[in-house]
Formats: structure tokens, sequence, C-alpha cells
């Protein structure tokens, strides 16, 4: 029983955080019980990117730190890896 309890919360997280890219951010905006945070960063501000995957890589956690020791972390997000490629392209394009 107390695993499908967990399984059902892991859920009901992912279901609550977004994660965004533009051409110029990255932008997170999840849901509480107090209402809606959003969190963003500049990719210019952007020092490094990092992935842990959790079995097959499908869901994991996403750390991206930025300048000033920030860090902004999500966790159980859907195919990581996927996104952080995406981040990287974005930074390429940016850095030319």
């Amino acid at each position: 029983m107390a695993a499908i309890g967990s399984y059902v919360w892991t859920e009901y997280k992912r279901q609550q955080l977004q994660v965004g890219l533009t051409d110029r951010r990255v932008i997170a905006t999840q849901w509480t019980k107090c209402g809606r945070q959003t969190t963003d960063m500049s990719l210019s501000k952007i020092e490094s990117v990092i992935v842990e995957e959790k079995g097959r890589g499908a869901y994991g956690t996403l750390r991206i730190s930025g300048t000033g020791n920030v860090v902004l972390r999500f966790e159980d997000l859907k195919e990581p890896g996927k996104f952080r490629g995406a981040l990287q392209r974005q930074l390429a394009l940016i850095n030319e």
C-alpha cells in the first residue's frame, strides 16, 4: 500500500511542474497549495547543467547552476536528458 501512495504522490508532483526554454531564458512554473511559483534564469547566467537520471532515463533531476550561487533544481522531470540537449543547443547559439 505504501508503494501505491508513493507512486501517486510522485505522479502528482510531476503534474505540478512545467519547465520551458526560450531563446533567452529557462522558465519553470510550479503549482503548490499556496498558489503558483515561477522561477526563471537568463541563459547568459548559466554556468553548468547537471542531469541525474533514474532507471532508463525516463525521469530524473535537472540542476542548472548560475552565477552568484543560484541553482535551479527540477526533480522528477520527464526526459531531463532531452531538455539538457535542447538547453545546450540554445546556449551554443547565443555563444556564437
